[in-house]
């Protein structure tokens, strides 16, 4: 019927010819006054858009009431969610929510959540919904949302045996709107999975250094594809926990300023050897009451031989424009050479009292001249270095005291009083609300 009644505009080649295209769907939009509304059609098409739903044909119609859009069949449900969630205000928008790495911070994070959600829909219109859930063993999903007070029985009753592509086959099945993933794990194995879940429309937040402190051209890669895919890859938790370092240093970078340098204090644990040490107390000592109290790593090889140091410092360093590589940071080692090869962590406690002499004359040389030890990361002139420093009164991290982090950002507009930001260095509750606040960031973009 259709070819018959634009037989001759289809032989003029005024309009193609009718094709058929099958496994699509149409969602219609209605309300009053569209055209003198504003921002109607863009809010349609722009929550469409951020989800990875491809719009095929859109259409107004005459009557002004209705806007008509195809999709793909396989988006029906998550394109009626996302509009719901757009359009009524009234209605929480939901934010479906992915973790991998329930530990420490992960922990935290559901916490966090469970506490705030009162909040959050009050005052922010927001819910977070936990639809999946994956540790080193096990994993569990529920399209109803899992219980954030009893997750890890659920996890352990129902969970099923992880495996990290049947994890991303599942979120990729479900395929709900607003989803993000968070990366509270501490090693690599999902880092590989970041390009595959940014491809794919999720956002990512994570505290995790890995990705962002490894090779260069996967770093440039990740946000190519979440600029290109109008997805969003947060990370301020890389560095100083929630402290808005990196968000500052963004800022500064996008308004045309010019990174000069950045010097800080990036290690909790290494701020509160070093801030000890002002007090009489021996090296080893130090070092061992640190690790009772749950300051260092449980090596706490992992913090002395300043590679976590090295990776915050290089991530700042990329932030400012650097294209840097891990090997290119200049790292001095805390742990003296002759205890580098000791296998176990006993064996290294047990003789970490031979460094102690070391320690207490480079203290006392800095003391003689009214100076104190820090030890401090610093890019400047396209280099990235850290290791030991004697500062005096006169240096903004003079004063830091026990475990805080400071960060001082010298651009070419504020090169006479730097920008510095300082708080706590440490703790798995303050880098979980980090953590959260990146979730809220992508939840409410106009907050």
């Amino acid at each position: 019927a259709i070819e018959e009644e634009f037989n001759y505009e289809i032989k003029d080649k005024i309009i193609d010819e009718v094709v058929v295209e099958e496994n699509h769907s149409v969602i219609a939009v209605v309300g009053e006054d569209f055209r003198k509304t504003p921002k109607i059609a863009g809010q349609v098409v722009q929550s469409l858009g951020s989800n990875g739903i491809n719009i095929i044909a859109i259409a107004q119609g005459s009557s002004e009431l209705n806007i008509s859009i195809v999709i793909e069949k396989t988006n029906l449900k998550k394109a009626l969610n996302v509009l719901h969630d757009g359009l009524f205000t009234r209605v929480p928008k939901t934010i479906n929510l992915f973790l991998v790495g329930p530990g420490l911070v992960g922990g935290e994070l559901l916490k966090l959540i469970d506490d705030e959600s009162e909040f959050l829909k009050k005052n922010l219109n927001i819910r977070i919904k936990l639809v999946g859930l994956g540790n080193s063993k096990k994993m569990l999903f529920n399209e109803k949302g899992i219980d954030v007070k009893n997750w890890k029985d659920d996890l352990q009753k129902y969970g099923t045996q992880i495996n990290e592509q049947k994890f991303f086959d599942k979120m990729k099945k479900l395929n709900l709107p607003n989803t993000i993933v968070a990366d509270a794990t501490a090693g690599d194995v999902w880092v590989p999975y970041y390009e595959k879940f940014l491809e794919s429309n999720f956002s990512i937040v994570t505290p995790n250094k890995i990705a962002n402190s490894g090779d260069i051209n996967y770093y440039n890669k990740l946000r190519q594809i979440a600029k290109r895919n109008n997805v969003k890859f947060l990370y301020e938790t890389n560095v100083c926990s929630a402290m808005p370092v990196i968000k500052n240093i963004k800022d500064l970078a996008a308004s045309g300023d010019e990174i000069i340098k950045i010097e800080g204090v990036l290690s909790g644990t290494l701020s509160f050897i070093f801030n000890s040490l002002k007090e009489n107390k021996k090296f080893s000592e130090i070092v061992s009451y640190a690790k009772e109290a749950g300051y260092t790593e449980p090596d706490p090889r992992d913090d002395l031989n300043g590679l976590d140091v090295a990776r915050k410092l290089l991530i700042l360093a990329r932030e400012a424009g650097a294209q840097l590589e891990l090997k290119d940071v200049e790292v001095e080692n805390l742990i003296p050479k002759k205890l580098r090869s000791k296998k176990t962590v006993a064996q290294f406690m047990s003789e970490l009292n031979s460094a102690d002499e070391y320690f207490e004359n480079l203290k006392t040389k800095a003391a003689d001249k009214g100076n104190v030890l820090c030890y401090i990361a610093k890019y400047e002139n396209g280099k990235a270095k850290l290791g030991i420093e004697e500062i005096g009164k006169e240096h903004p991290f003079f004063g830091l005291n026990g475990n805080d982090n400071i960060v001082s950002i010298t651009t070419k507009f504020n090169n006479v009083k730097p920008l510095t930001l300082s708080g706590r260095g440490a703790g798995a509750r303050y880098t979980a609300s980090g953590v959260l606040s990146d979730i809220l960031k992508i939840a409410n973009p106009q907050g």
